[in-house]
């Protein structure tokens, strides 16, 4: 029997970079209504020295766009998530929980901060963003 499952690819409909700081939020409301997904995985890649860097992802609260980080705003994130290891480059986090909201409650949808709370010199690259891969049937 083959497998129904599929994969799907989205990259940052925001994103902002700050040095060790970035903001990111994903737009998944396109994925067919009969569709299911079993599983979000935001894969972030971050530039490290060591292979002890640490980041902390946290849901942001409340609306952002580039614009306003780039004046130094930083959007409300009170609830944290997950601390992740970068093993190879790159730090995955499973993002499934937040699927219902961001899939079909858009307006809720805004994203995730994530920090470097590692002491090493890591930074995160706009030209190297995160991105976001589904798993669905």
């Amino acid at each position: 029997m083959h497998s129904l499952e599929k994969r799907m690819f989205f990259i940052p409909n925001r994103l902002a970079v700050r040095g060790r700081e970035m903001m990111v939020s994903f737009n998944i409301a396109p994925i067919p209504t009969d569709m299911s997904v079993m599983e979000m995985v935001l894969h972030i890649p971050a530039h490290s020295s060591t292979d002890m860097t640490t980041i902390l992802a946290e849901e942001i609260a409340g609306g952002w766009d580039e614009t306003l980080v780039k004046t130094g705003y930083t959007p409300p994130h009170p609830t944290p998530i997950s601390l992740v290891d970068i093993e190879n480059g790159e730090a995955v986090l499973n993002v499934s929980r937040y699927e219902m909201d961001w899939r079909f409650n858009s307006h809720e949808n805004h994203g995730i901060f994530l920090s470097i709370v590692s002491a090493d010199s890591a930074c995160f690259s706009e030209s190297n963003p995160p991105y976001l891969v589904l798993t669905t049937i």
